[in-house]
């Protein structure tokens, strides 16, 4: 009970901005008259900025440990988030970039205690949670954190510099750092970024080329590599930039198209749904020569795989990525047919 009244005062502020056009300069349904034109006037030159300082302040402190519920996380987040083109708030974020991108927007989405938890306990649910979605994504920190990332750097276009240079130095660091001093999660967080930010970065050259950079250099070795909840993610963010991969070479696209069909074969289950979400994209945007390169025998594989993906995790992604693969190597399901159709007949009646 502790955040209610503070998530109440957030709230009407938040919609206070979405009426007013996110920062009260426009008087929003019932305010347009004098004698709340003043109100209007106090409530942003005087309170609007002491009250994004505020919520900073709560947002950094689930960075210094203190446990902050779902639903205000979300909300606190959505509401610095809308108020990216109001001056007041861009007056305190302006100056704090940095900070801001590491104790506000990486914390929801890097891999925690928590997420090493469910990984272990409940394998299924975390799959459901982190890649197939919340079910309820208004309340989701992790999708807030990343709507922010996205504003940030969509209104301010030397923001974006910041956050790739960010993402360099801190991927950078991670390589660098001696093997028992290697922050695991905070590099899926930084991966979870890149890859988030790859809608913003599409039609600039520069960043695009970064990006490419530092996923190859960064995140594709990470698919053979022991750490697993690392090879997630680069299946991840490497699977978004598949249209940039694809134009950037054939011969290495075709790699990371080995690579992530070999991780369907991983040990770890959030592992092998990653490469199966994966494989569906990229083979979607695989140019021949690519696509050629997966043999009969690692396809028939993929197959089987995919077939124990849909009974153990069952959902619409590893359907649609047996549709996939079906339809571009039908020859790979084949010796399966019967198998295929019992399976999928039994998916839906359950």
């Amino acid at each position: 009970h502790l955040y209610k009244p503070k998530k109440w005062g957030v709230q009407v502020w938040q919609r206070l901005m979405q009426r007013s056009g996110g920062d009260l300069s426009v008087p929003p349904f019932g305010w347009a008259s004098s004698e709340l034109k003043k109100l209007r006037k106090l409530l942003k030159k005087s309170y609007l900025e002491r009250v994004a300082k505020i919520v900073l302040s709560m947002l950094d402190s689930v960075f210094k440990g203190t446990p902050l519920p779902p639903k205000p996380h979300a909300l606190f987040l959505e509401f610095i988030s809308e108020g990216v083109t109001s001056p007041p708030i861009w007056a305190v974020l302006r100056d704090n970039i940095v900070p801001l991108f590491y104790h506000v927007i990486l914390p929801p989405i890097w891999f925690d205690a928590a997420d090493a938890r469910q990984w272990q306990d409940d394998p299924v649910e975390y799959i459901h949670r982190k890649y197939a979605g919340d079910g309820d994504a208004v309340w989701s920190p992790r999708e807030a954190a990343t709507v922010l990332l996205c504003d940030l750097c969509r209104e301010k276009s030397r923001v974006l510099s910041t956050v790739m240079a960010m993402c360099s130095a801190s991927l950078q660091s991670y390589a660098n750092a001696d093997a028992d001093q290697k922050q695991h999660g905070v590099k899926e967080g930084v991966l979870f970024a890149l890859g988030s930010l790859c809608s913003v970065v599409a039609g600039r050259t520069k960043q695009v080329s970064k990006a490419i950079e530092l996923l190859l250099t960064h995140a594709l070795p990470d698919l053979s590599r022991p750490v697993p909840n690392l090879r997630a993610a680069a299946l991840w963010a490497l699977s978004v930039y598949r249209r940039q991969l694809a134009s950037y070479s054939q011969e290495t696209y075709g790699d990371i198209l080995l690579k992530t069909a070999g991780c369907l074969f991983d040990v770890e289950l959030p592992v092998r749904y990653a490469a199966c979400s994966a494989l569906r994209a990229m083979l979607e945007r695989a140019p021949p020569e690519s696509a050629s390169r997966l043999t009969e025998d690692t396809l028939r594989g993929a197959v089987q795989q995919i077939l124990g993906l849909i009974e153990s995790v069952g959902n619409d992604e590893t359907i649609s990525t047996l549709d996939v693969v079906l339809t571009k190597y039908p020859q790979s399901g084949v010796p399966f047919a019967s198998t295929v159709a019992v399976r999928l007949c039994r998916t839906f009646e359950d």
